[in-house]
């Protein structure tokens, strides 16, 4: 569309023509301003990228202002968020992929770091309420270390593809949450799991739960003897039952480490899935080894075969319930694009497409 056509067009033409519009011929500064606006208005994240000095109005107008870094005006570059590290169209797909993959981390670290922030505390209140000795601090120190660094390591930004999921999705929009409702929701169901599984644990575990572990000394050393009513096994220097009850807590953290990777790319699977695994794996390894080893650093008792198997068909049953809820969000997603394929829509076209022109 030539520029003077666009300009003879009222507001709401001017609105009904964007989702058509791919080309503004012999575009003045305040022309572009003009497109600048009506996007805006449309409810569309808007980026420019600008080069001279009478370009100045859109950076202040767009949500994103991008500047080369040889071409164009110094001033223009001071002002600009994000300064291109050449003149190529290539550095400006790079950083949207770049900025998509970023912020579609952070979403995925905070989906997982909120379900701890629920489940700990609230085993922490439980514990008190209860009058039992449920976490020690170094033990919610330990889980920290668990957390935080694994999560940080695993869901860190990286120049891996981005998934296929955000490549074809529609930007997301100016003041959307980090955490979208659907994903509240699954936090919150996956919270409510964990809680209840360790409240039942702990609630029920003296009734069916015994202690094999092998102690030198101990009466029935090579036996089985079932949990006391306190959670007392054979070791009198700690607690089996709430030994149990952490190491079910790291297991079932570890499990939602694992599905906030799920994601729709080609293979199913978000590109962090296997760095997330084995860091996963290590983690479970070195802490499956401090357990038996060294107990009393965490205030804890060697737990035997079937209790970690327990600890691991808890971790299963969290992660199963994260796919589910993963897989119906994604069913979902599906229903809307395909009753809205024939709908025209204002969204860029996918980055892998653009990529690929370019």
């Amino acid at each position: 569309m030539a520029a003077s056509e666009w300009n003879s067009l009222s507001l709401d033409h001017q609105l009904e023509v964007l989702p058509d519009l791919t080309v503004l011929a012999g575009a003045k500064p305040q022309d572009k301003l003009s497109l600048v606006n009506a996007l805006i208005t449309a409810g569309e994240c808007v980026g420019c990228s600008c080069r001279y000095l009478e370009d100045l109005p859109l950076l202040e107008a767009a949500h994103l202002s991008f500047a080369t870094r040889y071409s164009g005006h110094e001033i223009v570059r001071q002002q600009a968020d994000i300064v291109c590290q050449d003149d190529s169209c290539d550095s400006l797909v790079s950083a949207i992929v770049s900025g998509r993959c970023f912020h579609y981390k952070i979403r995925r670290f905070l989906r997982f770091r909120t379900a701890f922030n629920i489940v700990g505390p609230f085993l922490a209140l439980f514990g008190a309420f209860a009058g039992i000795d449920l976490l020690y601090s170094i033990q919610m120190l330990w889980m920290k270390v668990v957390v935080d660094i694994g999560a940080v390591l695993a869901l860190s930004p990286s120049p891996a593809a981005l998934p296929q999921e955000d490549q074809n999705n529609t930007p997301y929009t100016v003041g959307e949450p980090l955490v979208s409702r659907k994903a509240r929701q699954g936090v919150g169901i996956l919270a409510a799991v964990h809680c209840t599984m360790l409240v039942l644990l702990v609630v029920c575990g003296p009734g069916w739960i015994t202690d094999c572990t092998y102690v030198k000394g101990a009466t029935h050393a090579n036996g089985c003897v079932p949990v006391l009513p306190n959670g007392q096994g054979k070791t009198p220097a700690g607690n089996y039952l709430y030994t149990l009850t952490f190491n079910a807590f790291v297991w079932t953290q570890m499990a939602s480490l694992l599905a906030s990777c799920l994601g729709r790319n080609n293979a199913g699977l978000d590109p962090c899935w296997e760095r997330t695994v084995m860091l996963a794996s290590a983690m479970l390894a070195v802490h499956v080894l401090i357990m038996q080893f060294g107990a009393t650093v965490l205030n804890s008792v060697p737990v035997d075969t079937a209790g970690w198997f327990l600890c691991f068909c808890m971790a299963c049953v969290s992660l199963f319930i994260s796919a589910l809820h993963w897989w119906t969000e994604v069913q979902t997603l599906d229903k809307r694009e395909e009753a809205s394929g024939d709908t025209p829509s204002l969204s860029p076209e996918p980055v892998s497409r653009l990529v690929h022109e370019l």
